[in-house]
């Protein structure tokens, strides 16, 4: 039986230049894997030529979160996607376009992109203690944080980032299960616009304004 993963495999990882997707990377070069990175752009060798000193064999790709269809490429004949690729900054002037937009668009089109490309087997989303833990703690200081809770205390005026990150997350899953219910695979299930996110978040009470 072959196995799910094994060396050689392609592994795409959104978001290359950041923090945690360079650590990603050397985990999955160091175990043998074909790692296909992805940047901003391409020509920004300020921001890219650290990642081909220290990765060599890694392929970059350029895309954009917000760039519909921008991650098909890299994602033709990869087996798995790790997606990492999301604006992480704390002080910004638009929090909407600056973090929000970029988040839950971003992993949609991650996600529509893999599919689309068929063939690959598993995408992993990179989310964050964020998306979890409100900013009140619990009055139980035994309390365990999981996967049955969420972070509902954020605004667009309090704490974006940590919004965004929530927002993304809850994107990822209603959009996972509206592939399981959608025979259209020209849109490869799935929302077929980022508004319809929007919509599906706001009637499951989650506020996205």
């Amino acid at each position: 039986r072959e196995p799910f993963a094994q060396p050689g495999d392609v592994v795409v990882v959104t978001g290359a230049t950041g923090f945690v997707a360079g650590h990603v990377i050397r985990e999955l070069t160091a175990k043998g894997f074909q790692v296909r990175g992805t940047v901003r752009n391409l020509t920004d060798t300020a921001k890219t030529q650290h990642l081909k000193t220290l990765f060599p064999d890694l392929e970059l790709y350029e895309a954009d979160l917000l760039e519909d269809g921008s991650f098909q490429e890299c994602c033709r004949g990869a087996r798995f996607v790790i997606h990492c690729a999301s604006p992480f900054q704390y002080v910004v002037q638009d929090p909407e376009n600056d973090l929000v937009e970029p988040a839950v668009k971003g992993t949609i089109n991650v996600l529509r992109s893999a599919r689309l490309a068929g063939g690959v087997r598993r995408v992993v989303l990179t989310s964050s203690t964020a998306a979890v833990m409100t900013l009140e703690p619990p009055s139980d200081s035994s309390y365990l944080w999981s996967e049955d809770d969420w972070n509902v205390d954020t605004t667009l005026e309090d704490n974006p980032y940590r919004y965004s990150k929530t927002l993304a997350e809850q994107a990822a899953w209603l959009w996972m299960a509206s592939c399981y219910n959608s025979h259209d695979y020209g849109i490869a299930g799935g929302f077929e616009d980022p508004t319809q996110v929007r919509a599906a978040l706001e009637s499951g009470g989650q506020k996205y304004d």
